[in-house]
């Protein structure tokens, strides 16, 4: 069966990664925004690939995520975004710092809401939704530093910060994709543009209100975060 092409907004990429570096010690979960072009869905080739384009990543929570707390959130989510996008995935960073980020994989909340995303998503024929894990891992650590110029496994490490997994064969979300894609002009300068975005928000220049946080303080503005988006515009 062919893959679907997945190509993800530098401001999104910027999102998750900045979320999982403030909660570092904590997981993250957020919901992802996109849509699909292509595939059978527009009168193509049945067994056309399709390219699902995340456009924006909505910070829930930065602990274990509950029914109703997630049930409420999604609602606003929806009803705030823009009818030419719908939910198309999850993404999460996990509490547990691993040695080896290769290892990592999704815990079971993440799981189980990109589960349920997935089973009420309208998309064409062999597309989906997708489950991004953000490696809490030396990934986001090196990240924040830069590579060792000669170091190859450096490079690698931060190039793969991200994994977007989908459905395997045995309807687990633990099968990577291959194709990922930066809408920017390429993967290292989404990389770069990201790395901006958590530098800031580690020295406190800019901070990332989620669902959880807004609960706590009313005047939070959670769905939309202006000095991330001022950083990510300035820099594209």
């Amino acid at each position: 069966m062919p893959e679907q092409t997945v190509r993800i907004a530098p401001e999104a990429h910027a999102m998750m990664i900045s979320h999982a570096v403030q909660n570092v010690t904590t997981q993250v979960h957020g919901v992802l925004l996109g849509s699909f072009q292509g595939g059978e869905e527009e009168g193509g080739d049945v067994n056309a690939t399709p390219t699902l384009t995340i456009t924006k990543a909505v910070p829930i929570c930065h602990e274990a995520p509950t029914k109703p707390l997630v049930d409420m959130a999604l609602l606003l989510v929806e009803k705030a975004s823009p009818s030419e996008q719908q939910i198309v995935g999850w993404y999460t960073s996990n509490e547990v710092m691993v040695q080896n980020s290769r290892e990592e994989r999704p815990h079971a909340p993440a799981l189980r809401m990109a589960s349920i995303i997935g089973s009420q998503l309208e998309c064409p024929r062999h597309g989906g939704g997708v489950l991004i894990l953000v490696r809490n891992s030396g990934a986001l650590a090196k990240l924040l530093v830069g590579p060792d110029d000669d170091d190859e496994d450096d490079k690698d490490l931060i190039h793969n910060a991200i994994q977007v997994l989908g459905k395997d064969s045995r309807k687990q979300w633990l099968q990577e994709f291959q194709t990922v894609e930066s809408t920017s002009e390429s993967w290292e300068k989404s990389n770069a543009l990201a790395q901006s975005a958590a530098l800031k928000v580690q020295s406190g220049d800019i901070v990332i209100q989620d669902y959880v946080n807004m609960l706590e303080a009313p005047s939070v503005q959670w769905l939309e975060n202006a000095a991330l988006s001022k950083v990510i515009a300035s820099k594209n």
